[in-house]
């Protein structure tokens, strides 16, 4: 997956946590600030159906938003201090 401005990182890895099937994506390590990265986040964040991990980079997408919202599937923040 790769759009204009993201470079060649992908913001989704497997990480392994409890889900039902062992593992969930996991979005942010190593996400830019780039507009068209956190675009992106937001809209994974949105979509994504399964089991979620969000990254203190992925969350940086929801900065000034009010807050991370999904409608489906767990989600787990692990924000950085």
């Amino acid at each position: 997956m790769q759009r204009r401005g993201i470079g060649h990182r992908c913001p989704v890895r497997r990480s392994h946590h409890n889900s039902p099937t062992g593992s969930a994506p996991r979005i942010g390590p190593g996400l830019s600030r780039h507009p068209e990265s956190q675009e992106l986040t937001r809209e994974l964040v949105e979509r994504i159906e399964a089991p979620l991990v969000l990254d203190a980079d992925g969350l940086n997408a929801f900065e000034g938003r009010g807050g991370v919202r999904r409608a489906h599937g767990p989600l787990i923040l692990t924000p950085h201090y």
